[in-house]
């Protein structure tokens, strides 16, 4: 479901503050919330995938333009879908 299905502006994928810095939070990743970095050079520093890099920043090219963060899921979701379908 996406969120423009739900319709529910309390519904947190409606919220639009920075979703991946609250992702690595829930994490327990430690991090400096000022950082300028990108989420490619966030993401070798933390040492995440390639993969799980381009999920983020998916997300995050959608929050960048003010949009929700269930807009910005689902940008990622599209992506790891398309990326499943090239590797199938």
């Amino acid at each position: 479901m996406t969120v423009a299905e739900t319709g529910d502006a309390d519904d947190t994928r409606c919220q639009t503050g920075c979703l991946i810095s609250v992702a690595l939070d829930v994490l327990g990743v430690v991090f400096d919330h000022d950082t300028r970095d990108t989420i490619g050079s966030l993401g070798q520093i933390l040492g995440l995938s390639p993969d799980v890099r381009a999920y983020f920043t998916a997300a995050q090219r959608v929050q960048d333009e003010a949009n929700t963060w269930g807009e910005a899921y689902d940008a990622a979701e599209r992506y790891a879908v398309t990326i499943e379908n090239l590797t199938d």
